[in-house]
């Protein structure tokens, strides 16, 4: 009767409790990259209402994208929304992309972008919190070298 009582209390027990969801906090807030080129100034914007903004840019490109995360495990997934007006488009971490031979992408066929500003599409990619940094997960198949590594961190770099 008291192994009854007692498995009977610790299901209602664990049934009572509400799992805490901390882990997208972790996620939240402002990350900046951590690139060795001082000119470079990325932010990743991750909020909490499952949305992000990225603001990229450099001495000679500036990029943006904005759209939606979700959480699959321990992993943060991040996918661009649709962009509307006519932009270049910038895969996030394509590295065929600056092949000459490529062809310039934009969002909407054949638009011609009246902005030197580029959209950055960012396709389900994958990042993961390290110690302090948010970490980039490179795509199985990238045709980017094994040394690319995409990491931000809470401060930005001076």
């Amino acid at each position: 009767m008291t192994i009854k009582t007692l498995s009977l209390a610790i299901l209602v027990f664990s049934i009572s409790c509400k799992k805490t969801e901390s882990l997208p906090k972790n996620f939240t807030g402002a990350w900046y990259d951590t690139g060795y080129e001082a000119q470079n100034k990325t932010t990743l914007m991750i909020l909490p209402d499952n949305t992000f903004l990225y603001n990229g840019g450099s001495s000679s490109w500036t990029g943006f994208s904005n759209g939606t995360w979700k959480m699959i495990g321990d992993t943060i997934e991040l996918s661009s929304a649709k962009m509307e007006d006519c932009y270049n488009v910038l895969p996030f971490s394509d590295c065929s992309s600056s092949d000459k031979n490529s062809k310039i992408l934009t969002t909407i066929p054949g638009c011609v972008p009246d902005m030197d500003m580029s959209f950055v599409a960012i396709d389900k990619e994958k990042f993961y919190i390290k110690n302090d940094s948010l970490i980039y997960k490179r795509k199985t198949g990238s045709k980017c070298l094994n040394a690319l590594k995409i990491t931000f961190a809470r401060t930005p770099k001076k």
